[in-house]
């Protein structure tokens, strides 16, 4: 019985050492070991048998062995994959910043092709005030009433004028003249010919244009000024009842006051330079005359003056000439 018992016992041994073996060569081949999977099986068996280790020790020392031999091979895998991970990643940026350099280089094309088209649309601003300076000739003809008698000029002189129209029609006038004076009626001292004497006048308007375009300006003015004449004769020998022979010199002083109205038509022959005339009557409200006679013998000298005052009558001033628009 004895030896019975010893045979059945040697053979159990022996199948469970055999089913032992088997499970970690499945074991190795699902974890990919590189190493053959008989010889842990076969150390395994001649570790277990001379020793007769349970089961349990025999189970736990394949586990140690099984372990070791796949955690490489799971190591090797996640490296793997982290390494092409860490490839592909660099890719994505290095083609972003290119797609992101030209989105901002379009974008901004886009904003300078804004900037031009804005600035070329831009409408152009019409000036609310235009601005002229003329310079002419004038040929202003007075008749003033001084008492009873008329006293007619014939005046020539040279023109400045500024004009300002405003968008809305509103416009200024202001110019100044100046020149010469003639006439033939100053009786107090009589004589042969005209006297020449000189001439100046001041004169301010305001009014409308009724045409107000870059290449036509019509314009009415009312018309305010002051207008100034003056006239000396050269010494000559006269035999004075009282004195004597002396020698006589005369002068006169002619101030008169005008109200009126003006007409003014500029045409342009380019954008700055153009052509104007104008033509404007006005009424005498007021003139002074001052006359004086020196008589002057050796170092003696008699001055005499008369004053007079009065309105009327009436004063007619054409101008022609060149106006600029700035």
């Amino acid at each position: 019985m004895k030896k019975i018992f010893g045979l059945a016992l040697a053979c159990c041994s022996t199948l469970f050492a055999q089913g032992v073996a088997q499970v970690p060569a499945v074991k190795v081949d699902s974890a990919k070991a590189p190493v053959p999977v008989t010889t842990p099986a076969v150390d395994s068996v001649k570790a277990i048998a001379p020793a007769a280790t349970p089961v349990a020790a025999v189970v736990s020392d394949t586990a140690k062995v099984a372990v070791p031999a796949a955690a490489p091979a799971v190591d090797s895998a996640a490296v793997a994959v982290v390494d092409t991970t860490k490839a592909v990643e660099p890719v994505k940026p290095a083609e972003a910043l290119p797609a992101a350099d030209t989105a901002k280089v379009s974008e901004v094309a886009v904003d300078s092709a804004k900037t031009v088209d804005s600035t070329e649309a831009e409408p152009v601003k019409t000036k609310r005030w235009n601005h002229y300076i003329g310079a002419g000739l004038s040929i202003p003809f007075d008749q003033y009433g001084i008492g009873n008698k008329k006293v007619n000029l014939i005046n020539y002189g040279v023109n400045a004028s500024y004009m300002g129209v405003c968008r809305c029609g509103f416009a200024t006038k202001l110019s100044i003249t100046s020149g010469i004076a003639t006439t033939g009626n100053i009786e107090f001292y009589p004589s042969d010919g005209w006297q020449t004497g000189t001439y100046s006048a001041v004169e301010f308007g305001a009014g409308y244009s009724f045409v107000n375009s870059p290449k036509v300006t019509f314009s009415m003015f009312a018309v305010v000024g002051v207008e100034y004449a003056v006239f000396v004769t050269e010494e000559k020998s006269f035999k004075h009842k009282e004195l004597g022979r002396v020698d006589r010199s005369y002068s006169e002083s002619l101030t008169a006051l005008t109200l009126g109205g003006d007409f003014m038509a500029r045409f342009a022959l380019s954008n700055h330079v153009g052509l104007f005339a104008s033509v404007g009557g006005r009424w005498v409200a007021e003139v002074d005359s001052d006359a004086s006679v020196k008589y002057k013998k050796g170092d003696f000298s008699r001055l005499e003056v008369n004053h007079d005052d009065d309105m009327g009558n009436f004063s007619i001033v054409p101008t022609v000439g060149v106006m600029w628009k700035f």
